[in-house]
């Protein structure tokens, strides 16, 4: 085996773990991806991906919504924010929202500009990132507002 087969199939390998690690998608994950398609599907450009892997390591977002036009301009108010790299995070309301969350959430955002290829691959102009959950933490916001962080 040469070299470059050895490589190509140590990728192979990694590949394969990766998806043997990955954990399942929850209901809540393919109900927000159907609300996504069916809200997206109109706008020429725009791809969703799913369970996107940022990085090297394990650390994914939910869903990631890539536009070719960064002035692109949606009807819906949800994705007025949106640039050319918006990654989304779904929680159900279950799921505990505190700080800690808040910064493993915008963690994806500098890992996907941090691991680009090359500098300005992915300008951070460019990213956005949003949260949704049904269920509000309003101890945490009303803290954020009272430090101005809000």
């Amino acid at each position: 085996m040469t070299e470059q087969e050895k490589k190509q199939r140590i990728e192979e390998l990694r590949a394969e773990l990766k998806e043997l690690q990955a954990t399942p998608r929850s209901d809540w994950h393919t109900a927000f991806e159907a609300f996504l398609r069916i809200t997206t599907h109109r706008y020429k450009g725009v791809s969703i991906r799913v369970e996107v892997e940022i990085g090297a390591d394990t650390p994914r977002t939910d869903f990631m919504i890539l536009t070719d036009d960064e002035t692109r301009e949606f009807e819906e108010e949800i994705f007025r924010i949106f640039r050319k790299i918006n990654i989304l995070e779904y929680r159900n309301p279950h799921d505990s929202l505190n700080e800690r969350m808040i910064r493993k959430i915008a963690g994806y955002a500098y890992l996907l500009i941090g691991t680009a290829e090359n500098e300005g691959d992915v300008p951070p102009d460019q990213v956005t990132l949003s949260l949704f959950r049904s269920v509000k933490n309003p101890v945490l916001l009303r803290r954020w507002k009272r430090q101005g962080s809000w």
